[in-house]
């Protein structure tokens, strides 16, 4: 029996989300849809989203996904990152919760 747990401690200034991914450097016209449709050939995915501008509904170029199992996130990361979607290399990292 393991008792260890795949959450991260928040006590701990280098925790990062392990089901958590940042996605960056996506093309202006890359939707929700198109990081779920990239993605979940990896796992279930709790959520996709690309980050935009509230006023002006326009991308900021990054975005979130998120899995159901840790696993599943770094299968996506180590796979995804540098990987091309559209014309533009993505960068994939574990997102970092803001202090």
């Amino acid at each position: 029996l393991n008792n260890h747990s795949n959450h991260s401690n928040p006590e701990d200034p280098n925790s990062v989300d392990i089901m958590n991914l940042y996605i960056k450097n996506l093309e202006p016209h890359i939707t929700n849809h198109d990081l779920n449709q990239t993605f979940r050939k990896f796992g279930r995915i709790i959520s996709a989203r690309v980050m935009t501008n509230p006023a002006t509904g326009q991308s900021k170029g990054y975005g979130f996904v998120s899995f159901g199992k840790s696993e599943e996130a770094a299968a996506a990361l180590k796979e995804m990152n540098g990987a091309m979607l559209g014309n533009r290399p993505l960068t994939v990292a574990y997102h970092e919760p803001r202090k």
